[in-house]
């Protein structure tokens, strides 16, 4: 049985406009995640889900609540977590290879072979001495997963990461994610605004209830890998979380 690799109690946000003005972001999170779980977080627009995935990433504070990871309380960000951006955020003067290795600088580590490695995770060996501008978006996006994994964090998360591709990047960029959850069973929380890619990825779904800032469902993908987007049983999961999402009713 997989141990809790990640838990969040009782966790609220609250924003403060410049004047004075209160928005409630996050209200009352609870949620557990497993050692080597992949976790989809789906809601829409202004939901709070990419809130909640900065506060585990350590770069916002909770108003209220607690993150713990291994049992230990969250104090702010660490190598332990991987952080991957719907903009790649990429550095236009280093060369792919050198924005892999930014990271392992910081933290002062062996560089070359490490980001190399990353590359080749993601498809991208034989594009280490390229320049951001040089690129795709779908390559962008997996430079910017390949330096996420540079540290080798416990804990991946990915908000939105897919959503400015068109839809054949996105299929392959969603394939190759799932080889790489697969071969370093890395614990991956992925937010998404897309139903079809969240029962396409996830072990689990977290539903959260739009504008609401709370979690009103979860539900299990007890689907086997890899998953047909066009079977009846895919799509069966698929309608089931839109009308738990409030979308489809009357069947």
């Amino acid at each position: 049985m997989r141990s809790t690799k990640l838990e969040v109690r009782e966790l609220s946000k609250v924003f403060r406009t410049v004047e004075g003005r209160e928005i409630l972001a996050l209200k009352d999170i609870n949620l557990e995640v497993l050692d080597g779980e992949l976790l989809c977080i789906l809601g829409s627009s202004g939901c709070g889900k990419s809130t909640l995935l900065r506060i585990v990433a350590g770069l916002e504070q909770p108003s209220a609540g607690d993150v713990l990871i291994n049992g230990r309380p969250l104090t702010g960000p660490g190598p332990d977590r991987g952080m991957v951006f719907q903009e790649h955020l990429l550095f236009p003067w280093r060369t792919v290879r050198q924005n892999v290795e930014y990271g392992l600088e910081v933290k002062g580590g062996p560089k070359t072979a490490r980001a190399q490695e990353c590359l080749s995770m993601v498809g991208l060996e034989n594009s280490s001495e390229q320049y951001p501008k040089e690129l795709s978006g779908g390559m962008k996006q997996r430079v910017g997963i390949a330096r996420a994994l540079a540290n080798d964090p416990a804990i991946l998360l990915m908000d939105e990461p897919f959503a400015s591709v068109d839809a054949q990047t996105r299929s392959d960029l969603q394939a190759m994610l799932l080889t790489i959850w697969w071969g370093t069973r890395k614990t991956i929380l992925f937010v998404t605004h897309s139903v079809e890619e969240a029962v396409y990825l996830a072990d689990r779904v977290i539903l959260m209830g739009s504008g609401s800032g709370h979690i009103i469902d979860t539900v299990s993908v007890d689907l086997p890998r890899p998953r047909y987007r066009v079977s009846p049983e895919f799509n069966d999961v698929r309608r089931d979380i839109l009308k738990r999402l409030g979308f489809l009713t009357g069947e």
